[in-house]
């Protein structure tokens, strides 16, 4: 899992720059039909993020990502 903080940042720039974005979460081995849960210590990022982007090795289905956090302040020149 990646992410950026990207505040008014057009879509087609952050598609174009998505493969230069942080690590969020490094690969994790995962199996079929079980909740996965990591917690704030697996995180490698520790700042304001805006988007994330979830990258699946071999493809395969994904029913949902849920990410938590809280509402940070944004600076007024973002």
């Amino acid at each position: 899992m990646q992410a950026v903080y990207a505040p008014n940042t057009p879509e087609q720039t952050l598609i174009t720059q998505s493969m230069f974005w942080d690590t969020l979460l490094d690969n994790e081995k995962t199996v079929v039909h079980e909740v996965h849960t990591f917690g704030k210590n697996k995180l490698k990022i520790d700042k304001p993020i805006t988007h994330i982007r979830v990258n699946i090795f071999p493809d395969g289905g994904l029913s949902r990502v849920r990410v938590y956090g809280k509402v940070a302040d944004v600076k007024a020149d973002s």
